[in-house]
């Protein structure tokens, strides 16, 4: 980087800023706002708030009602004025509640949007059952028929149904019809006008919130795509490290002058006993094995190439009964992770300190002493255990 000084020392500033653009980048769910639209997938969203929480959103949408509502029919006015005020000892009471968040109006409900006044409480119902079916009835016609919302009026709408040549839809707006006359010589013309603007309205928002939704999809597929075009490229940057890698480690195998580390040649064993290595922090956890089986059990490390080492499990005078091969690559970036383990299924071994067995073991220095790897493992220990392991074999 040194000829590259001048250039930069000149153009400091614009470096900074190149810097600084290169990391300013919007947030990942931000950009493709995957709250809303996982949100709008759920059929039910449920919240867990306090009775406190409740009458404290009551107090502020009675206190701020006049900025709140956008007209004289809105709904808010209505639940506010049917409530009864929050009391002081909903706000001091901390109870927590399960509550569904549903995307209904009163009239999805059943409920008309004002009282009626001088009806008896059999027509209420009647109306109010009339309304829900005729608003289901509707919904499902104009699934099918979206073009008919374009009619100034419900009944022109449904006319033009009737004259669509799709199986039941002719049968369908015509009941239909019939709902709507029975609708409004119960509630008034108003009610007929008020739902067809509702489902106007509604048929709209469903129509934005596809159209939003088509657009996610293409920008979730859009990411899909990089990131499998970003893995593959990781996927064969990685394959050209390995190659590297085993070249590099072929090289350092066959040098004997300029390395100051040398891999000894795949040659003998070491055993060691479950005992030993437990002391010793190399195993650091026990799975599946009796106590009064742990004694009969040995540990043989193997050298099988350069930087491959092989960990056998086994009983006395009996076949190995697992084999795990690990690569000092691995163990070295092991090492620095926050729990360095290395899982062998029945044992579990710190990463640490089998490197520093495996180092002692099958690696040299050419003019450094040897060191001990800890007050256990000393020269006199290994060699020791190079001479059992050579009478064993």
């Amino acid at each position: 980087m040194m000829p590259l000084e001048p250039f930069v020392k000149l153009h400091n500033e614009a470096l900074k800023s190149f810097l600084n653009d290169l990391c300013d980048v919007n947030e990942f769910h931000e950009a493709l706002q995957l709250e809303e639209y996982i949100a709008l997938c759920r059929k039910e969203i449920r919240i867990d708030i306090s009775v406190n929480e409740i009458a404290l959103v009551h107090t502020l949408l009675l206190k701020y009602r006049e900025n709140i509502v956008r007209t004289e029919g809105d709904e808010v006015v209505t639940y506010l004025r049917d409530l009864p005020e929050p009391t002081e000892e909903m706000s001091s009471n901390q109870t927590h509640v399960k509550m569904a968040l549903l995307q209904h109006s009163r009239e999805n409900l059943g409920m008309p949007a004002q009282s009626p006044r001088g009806v008896s409480l059999d027509v209420y119902d009647e109306l109010a059952t009339t309304k829900r079916q005729c608003r289901h009835l509707l919904k499902r016609l104009f699934r099918v028929t979206p073009h008919c919302l374009d009619r100034p009026s419900l009944q022109e709408a449904l006319k033009q149904a009737e004259e669509v040549p799709l199986r039941d839809v002719p049968a369908d707006a015509r009941l239909a019809s019939e709902h709507v006359a029975t609708l409004q010589s119960l509630g008034g013309p108003s009610m007929v006008v008020e739902l067809y603007a509702e489902l106007r309205t509604t048929f709209q928002d469903r129509e934005r919130l596809l159209q939003e939704a088509e657009f996610q999809l293409r920008s979730l597929r859009g990411v899909y795509e990089t990131m499998i075009e970003h893995t593959d490229t990781l996927m064969e940057q990685l394959d050209a490290y390995r190659e590297y890698l085993d070249a590099v480690r072929a090289k350092v195998g066959q040098s004997h002058t300029n390395s100051m580390y040398l891999f000894r040649k795949p040659r003998g064993s070491h055993r060691f006993t479950h005992t030993q290595l437990e002391k010793d922090g190399v195993i650091i956890e026990t799975r599946g094995i009796p106590q009064s089986k742990r004694g009969s059990i040995n540990y043989t490390l193997q050298c099988t190439g350069p930087g491959v080492f092989t960990i056998a499990i086994s009983y006395k005078g009996q076949k190995a009964f697992l084999e795990k091969v690990v690569r000092l690559e691995d163990l070295l970036e092991i090492q620095h992770l926050q729990e360095p383990v290395i899982d062998l299924e029945h044992v579990v071994l710190n990463a640490r300190r089998t490197l520093m067995v495996l180092s002692r073991l099958f690696m040299r220095r050419e003019s450094m002493p040897a060191r001990p790897i800890s007050r256990h493992f000393n020269t006199a220990t290994i060699q020791n255990k190079g001479a059992t392991a050579k009478s064993l074999d």
